[in-house]
């Protein structure tokens, strides 16, 4: 059953995180800019710059993700090995289980070359029947690399791309007859809307006896570190640097990384929330002007990852597969 999707319309998570951390910071919750999830990638109006900026975004997660496949060390620590790519492979492994020979559809929800070529190539390989793909994404740039190096894992399976919004794509939209479909929610993705909303948005797009796989970066059990060396990255910085000319334009600015308590309503427990902003130098003084967010997203316990997942949507969850630090997961869930 879904939940709290009224409060979440009335509220959003984004007004919920400019809270927390316009109470963090003593300042106004006025005093802090949060541009819209679907602005920030969506296709800049005809004349205007944007659309390098977009370019840009999507060039920045496809390096992130090319070195997150390559580093045989991320998510491993001094005592254990495993992986961000030996926890992507253990949760393939139980996909193809799952899916018992049945041909599907690969439906994937904001893609990115990496990754994507490598479940593909991994499913394939390992017996699997994908019988075409289909992305899903506002951001237009991420079109001629997606379909070119899809179609290098896929040659003889329809390869096609849709830019429309998540909240647009229905489960008669995007299934064939008789065909189940394997949907990805990759990059920490969900963790940029409030669990309700996403499950209100799944619930639409899932049939029942397709799978999700959807992927996390936690709270890990003993230090929290590994949260914020991803922020403080090269990439990530640049990113918010990206946002911040895209949205607010030229300014001199400091970068802030925050992880805060959030509250997300309707009784459930209180989790933690990543943000990155820029606090813009104002022409009085420095720190001045607004502070705007360039990314935010919630910060689960290993536990509470699958607890969201079965108690917001009708959702079984089949498997989690997670790094040796526990900072990464990947889940594999049943709609029911």
């Amino acid at each position: 059953m879904i939940r709290d999707v009224e409060t979440v319309r009335a509220t959003g998570l984004a007004g919920l995180v400019r809270d927390s951390l316009a109470k963090h910071l003593g300042v106004r919750p006025d005093d802090v800019v949060i541009p819209d999830n679907a602005e920030k990638y969506a296709e800049p109006v005809a004349g205007t710059s944007g659309g390098a900026a977009l370019r840009k975004i999507f060039e920045l997660m496809w390096g992130l993700n090319r070195a997150g496949l390559a580093d045989e060390s991320l998510g491993s620590t001094r005592y254990a090995r495993r992986s961000l790519r030996d926890a992507l492979r253990a949760v393939l492994d139980r996909t193809v289980s799952a899916m018992g020979g049945d041909a599907f559809e690969y439906l994937e929800l904001g893609p990115e070359p990496a990754k994507t070529t490598h479940i593909i190539d991994h499913l394939v390989r390992h017996g699997a029947d994908v019988r075409g793909y289909t992305a899903v994404d506002i951001n237009p740039y991420s079109r001629p690399a997606v379909v070119e190096h899809v179609r290098e894992v896929l040659p003889d399976r329809p390869v096609r791309f849709r830019q429309e919004l998540f909240a647009d794509v229905t489960a008669a939209r995007c299934h064939r007859p008789g065909v189940r479909n394997v949907v990805t929610m990759l990059g920490f993705e969900e963790g940029n809307d409030h669990p309700a909303a996403n499950a209100a948005m799944l619930d639409r797009i899932l049939a029942p006896g397709d799978l999700l796989l959807s992927e996390m970066q936690l709270l890990p059990r003993t230090s929290w570190l590994p949260i914020f060396e991803f922020y403080s990255s090269a990439p990530m910085r640049e990113f918010s640097e990206t946002v911040l000319a895209r949205h607010y334009g030229p300014a001199e600015s400091e970068y802030g990384i925050y992880l805060l308590p959030v509250a997300l309503g309707g009784g459930h427990r209180e989790t933690m929330v990543a943000v990155t902003a820029e606090s813009v130098r104002g022409p009085a003084r420095p720190g001045s002007g607004p502070i705007v967010v360039t990314n935010y997203c919630l910060k689960y316990g290993y536990d509470a990852y699958v607890r969201q997942r079965e108690e917001y949507g009708s959702m079984a969850v089949l498997a989690q597969e997670s790094t040796a630090d526990g900072s990464i997961v990947f889940q594999l869930s049943l709609k029911k």
